[in-house]
């Protein structure tokens, strides 16, 4: 079972992270900006306190679960559930009820000093940032749980406020067909892949940018929940391919058991998914997305 206790190493390593990881994004994000000039001292001076003016509070929602509707039985007088109506299929579950092999088998491929640092692994995370600067791509390697966690968050918060886009005029005012009907722009279910993608893909300045916000939120983040608070709400409200969320959902709908029971050979199968659910999701390894003419993608 993961250590409990936060460490020496863990407090102080979020103040040095916060310090270190300034002059870092510095000397990266002015790199990539200016990528055929030679830094400046005025230039990283400046980067660095764009990186300090990032926000830090990042403001945790309840999580997205389903609506049950219930009806009372006549004979019992008990509430009898009806239908379930769902975006996100989601149990959330305390920490003493997730089997401690699951933690273990998610740390031991993500994040193995999860309880060392202070929010970010400097060198991952320096290793990332360098090899989104070759461009395009999702993303790599590199995030802290924290990390994820918050880019978790950040996902959550698009697809509640998900709505339809539809094409205006100069006016600004909704283009509508020869029927009347407005025209879409994007649909809906459109919109929520976007902010999945604007999410884990990045290219150049933007993907700095992007990455450096997700630092900052996860220093703060430490500084105000503890690891096990941090690595369970991850637990809770990660994607584990399709409308599966949250490990107590991942465990049901995958092996028909809950997140107490799961097995090591489970626990590692679970932890491997969800660092590409849709990709990786062992139930539909064709594809489990699926476009308007039928065609599959991840």
């Amino acid at each position: 079972m993961p250590d409990t206790k936060r460490t020496a190493t863990g407090v102080l390593g979020g103040l040095a992270g916060l310090v270190g990881l300034s002059a870092a994004a510095g000397v990266l994000i002015a790199a990539t900006v200016t990528p055929a000039v030679a830094l400046t001292s005025t230039a990283a001076e400046r980067a660095i306190t764009m990186f300090d003016n990032l926000p830090s509070v990042l403001e945790i929602d309840k999580l997205m679960l389903p609506s049950n509707f219930y009806a009372t039985n006549p004979e019992t007088g008990e509430p009898v559930l009806l239908t379930k109506f769902l975006e996100q299929d989601r149990t959330p579950v305390e920490f003493a009820q997730i089997n401690p092999v699951m933690f273990d088998a998610l740390l031991s491929s993500e994040d193995p000093r999860y309880y060392q640092h202070g929010g970010i692994d400097l060198i991952g995370t320096a290793r990332a940032l360098l090899s989104n600067a070759q461009g395009g791509g999702e993303t790599q390697g590199g995030s802290s749980v924290s990390q994820q966690y918050v880019k978790n968050v950040l996902i959550q918060k698009c697809e509640q406020n998900a709505e339809i886009v539809y094409e205006t005029d100069e006016a600004g005012e909704i283009v509508k067909d020869e029927n009347g009907v407005a025209v879409q722009k994007m649909s809906r279910d459109d919109v929520l892949r976007k902010c999945w993608s604007d999410a884990t893909t990045a290219e150049g300045s933007e993907g700095y940018t992007r990455k450096l916000q997700e630092m900052r939120y996860a220093i703060a983040l430490e500084q105000k929940y503890s690891k096990n608070d941090i690595l369970l709400g991850y637990m809770n409200i990660a994607n584990f391919g399709g409308i599966t969320y949250g490990i107590e959902a991942a465990a049901r709908h995958y092996f028909n058991t809950n997140a107490a029971s799961l097995t090591v050979a489970q626990a590692a199968t679970l932890a491997g998914m969800v660092q590409n659910p849709n990709n990786y999701r062992i139930d539909k390894p064709g594809g489990s997305i699926f476009g308007s003419d039928g065609a599959t993608f991840n």
